[in-house]
């Protein structure tokens, strides 16, 4: 077999989490990537000029990732924000479903693995979008300290962490590109005469380098440290992007005019009566995102791990009798979607088997 080897430098689409403490600058940073849009979450991108998508629950946010992996609408970056809201949403949604007080309350970390398997089944279908789109992914994150001791290395210190758990702050560590922490860069003063040290004043900064007191990392060539300004988060943007301009849609090109040509003596025929085209259907209102069903979003799930699409969905219900064409997966009932989901395997094997093959 003859490998398809690739030469140069071929930047991915990028997987970018922004984090620091609040107010400086996290959300704003994350709108000066390419045509953002963005999954608003605890309403921070109120006072920025962009576009957005409030998502009141984590099913919401799980509906709407579904929707822009079939289709992002012309954006091409999607912006979580905040990881830590995402985080306490699943958090709620897991006690709610199975009427606890707190994830404690399972035993055996049963109640933690759910969440882990959460963050997992959220990070997959998001990298599923971005192979789909070859669009950027970015959350934001607030950061927070906490205390580390290093055994034989003397006293604890505060380290600046993400606040999720610690079975799932790794997850996201690992998944992403770059991890980038925002901070003031403080400068001291030192007294002539007194030797006390007092601060002078602080410089916001993006850290793109790991250190004992926070977590950070680039795959690409970048200082360890970046002034957080405009030819700051210019010179970020240019390395994650892999210094590639962006692309400027293809022009069309002009039509080649045929050569006139004698006209052909006219042959009396019948002139041919138009077929009568069938009046349009009005497409059917969507339910809001904040309606969704458990059972839905347990449905949504399995159609991105079987590669299944809204559309191909659509026509399982078609054949089945279950729904008129082009009925969105949100306004099915809970009874349909669980008679969906209990025959599954089925229904994706039927699906698979009604694709026209690609021709070569």
């Amino acid at each position: 077999m003859a490998l398809n080897i690739e030469k140069g430098i071929k930047a991915p689409p990028p997987k970018v989490v922004i984090y620091g403490v609040e107010g400086i600058g996290k959300t704003t940073l994350a709108s000066r990537f390419p045509d953002p849009l963005f999954l608003d979450t605890e309403e921070g991108s109120g006072r920025l000029d962009v576009a957005r998508v409030r998502v009141p629950d984590y099913p919401s946010l799980r509906l709407a990732v579904q929707e822009l992996s079939r289709d992002m609408q012309g954006f091409r970056t999607l912006v979580l924000d905040s990881a830590d809201w995402i985080e306490s949403s699943i958090i709620a949604g897991i006690c709610a479903d199975k009427g606890i007080d707190s994830l404690d309350t399972l035993a055996w970390g049963k109640g933690y693995l759910a969440l882990k398997d959460a963050w997992e089944r959220l990070l997959d279908s998001l990298t599923l979008l971005q192979r789909r789109h070859g669009c950027g992914v970015v959350f934001t994150a607030h950061a927070v300290p906490r205390k580390v001791r290093n055994p034989g290395e003397g006293e604890p210190y505060d380290h600046m962490e993400m606040p999720l758990e610690k079975k799932t702050a790794p997850l996201l560590r690992q998944w992403a590109d770059f991890l980038l922490y925002l901070k003031y860069d403080v400068t001291t003063v030192t007294d002539s005469k007194t030797g006390r040290v007092t601060p002078g004043g602080g410089q916001r900064v993006v850290c793109t380098a790991h250190t004992l007191w926070y977590d950070a990392k680039s795959r690409a060539p970048l200082p360890p440290k970046v002034r957080l300004d405009e030819a700051g988060w210019k010179s970020i943007l240019a390395a994650i992007y892999g210094g590639q301009p962006k692309p400027e849609p293809p022009k069309p090109e002009p039509e080649a005019k045929p050569e006139p040509q004698p006209e052909p003596t006219p042959v009396s025929e019948p002139e041919p009566q138009p077929e009568p085209q069938p009046e349009p259907q009005p497409e059917p209102e969507r339910k809001p995102l904040s309606e969704v069903s458990p059972e839905h979003n347990r449905l949504m799930d399995a159609m991105i791990a079987q590669g299944i699409t809204d559309a191909e969905m659509q026509q399982v219900a078609l054949a089945k009798k279950m729904y008129p064409a082009n009925t969105p997966l949100a306004n099915w009932s809970v009874e349909s979607v669980s008679r969906v989901l209990a025959h599954f395997d089925q229904i994706a094997n039927w699906v698979r088997a009604r694709r026209v093959p690609r021709t070569a």
